[in-house]
């Protein structure tokens, strides 16, 4: 009887062994998360009237390794998040729908997933150094200018910022260090006679805007300016001369960066803009203005499309499926078809679209709208281009991978339809934000300049 007790028990052990262990959910405070593995991972955040956020590095007692998806969604009151150094992942959309996110510290390790934080938010990275944080980088969200510095990031001070973000610091403390602040590259003046550092005027310029690393300088003390022209503008003149009117050497260290030796007397610096003329050498009727003139000037520098006419691109005329196809295909290379057997009998040998719809068709890009018919002069809708762009992503190893789960921002795109899936991949990385808040509009026609908007959002990066 004994060893048949035993021999239970030893079956028992067995099968618990093969069990797999399970993620539990807990809370704490107004964070909902799941532990697995030992770790945990913040899955939901409670306070929608909360403006800041520090997410804690450690909760019941499991250190925090990642933020799941759509963890903060519907915050709108949130305005800046503090992510501990333990967190290592961000899943898709974690911050979305939180309007006023402003800006979110993030350590320079972290692995970000695709449109995991809205692009009109400022990301400030740092790197953990015992007890002191060191801001790495600084990338400005959306019409943003500069970024307050906090004094401390997950309870440790923060004493420097790399020389390189110092002209997108906003308001800060000052922390010195050999008389020149850590933060912005502010000289404290010399207590005795002031006469050891000089000012640096910038003169107000229309159409765009210079910035310099220092407000005052010392002489020998290199300057970095960084000059933003407006949308449609390019820099045409940038001079910097000293109290005497005499010009000083500048040096053009590209991405719109110029950099300069202080002389012995305080400076002045002065730019002007011109019109950018790129666009008037394919289209007339795209404007600096328009959402799509970014993306029409890519499409037509890289030979993705031309116009209706020499002159006239027609941002508002409906796009063809022949057309759309065409231009997914010339954004992607003119990757050559590996057959000439073309199964619709409404696409010509010889036609422009021809070997753009054999390419789709051996990508599973497309199907036709029946066996035989391809219908390339039909109006290609807002559906049909987003999952032709789906597909071809997923033709080259990208798109959703393994299991996924979204909540669906429209009330008219049915995950289930052939272009659910597509849709919910868009919007999570930043191709299309809908028609409104709640709309996509599948069915709509899509015009030239969405359809190339979507392929620059899509490729235009790369």
């Amino acid at each position: 009887m004994k060893k048949r007790i035993f021999g239970i028990v030893i079956v028992l052990c067995l099968v618990l062994m093969l069990v797999p262990t399970t993620a539990f959910a807990e809370t704490s405070d107004n964070f909902e998360y799941t532990v697995a593995e030992g770790k945990a991972t913040i899955t939901k955040f409670n306070d929608n009237t909360a403006a800041a956020v520090t997410i804690p590095s450690e909760i019941g007692g499991y250190p925090v390794t990642a933020i799941g998806e759509y963890a903060f969604y519907g915050c709108t009151s949130l305005a800046s998040v503090t992510i501990p150094n333990s967190v290592t992942s961000i899943g898709i959309s974690a911050f979305y729908s939180c309007t006023s996110l402003e800006s979110i510290c993030l350590p320079s390790g972290l692995d970000v997933r695709t449109a995991a934080i809205p692009n009109t938010a400022t990301l400030v990275r740092y790197e953990f150094g015992t007890d002191k944080v060191t801001i790495t980088k600084i990338t400005l969200g959306t019409d943003k200018e500069k970024v307050d510095i906090p004094d401390t990031i997950s309870g440790c001070s923060v004493v420097a910022v790399a020389e390189a973000y110092h002209p997108y610091v906003g308001n800060h403390t000052h922390k010195y260090s050999g008389g020149t602040c850590a933060l912005c590259g502010y000289i404290k003046p010399s207590s005795n006679s002031g006469s050891s550092t000089y000012t640096i005027t910038l003169e107000p310029a229309n159409n765009g805007d210079v910035t310099s690393s220092h407000k005052t300088a010392s002489k020998g003390t290199t300057v970095t300016l960084t000059v933003v022209p407006d949308k449609g503008y390019t820099l045409e003149t940038l001079t910097v001369t000293d109290k005497n009117g005499n010009e000083i050497e500048l040096t053009n260290k590209g991405d719109g960066k110029y950099t300069f030796k202080m002389p012995g007397s305080k400076v002045t610096v002065k730019a002007t803009f011109m019109e950018d003329n790129s666009m008037l050498n394919f289209f007339v009727d795209v404007f600096p203005g328009d959402y799509y003139y970014d993306a029409v000037l890519w499409a037509a520098e890289n030979d993705i499309t031309g116009g209706v006419d020499d002159t006239h691109f027609a941002p508002n005329a409906p796009c063809t499926r022949a057309q759309a196809v065409t231009f997914l295909w010339r954004a992607t290379g003119c990757p050559a078809p590996q057959s000439n057997a073309m199964p619709f009998t409404d696409v010509a040998e010889g036609s422009y679209y021809h070997d753009a719809v054999l390419w789709a068709v051996e990508n599973g890009i497309t199907k036709g709208t029946s066996d035989t018919a391809f219908s390339p002069n039909a109006t290609c809708t807002r559906a049909q281009i987003m999952t032709f762009i789906y597909r071809s992503e997923q033709a080259q190893g990208g798109g959703m991978q393994g299991a996924w789960m979204f909540q669906n921002p429209f009330s008219d795109v049915d995950l289930e339809s052939y272009y659910g899936e597509a849709v919910m991949w868009a919007v999570a990385n930043g191709v299309t934000s809908g028609t409104s808040d709640t709309t996509f509009s599948p069915n709509a026609n899509c015009t030239r300049a969405q359809i190339v908007t979507f392929l620059y959002r899509c490729l235009g990066g790369e």
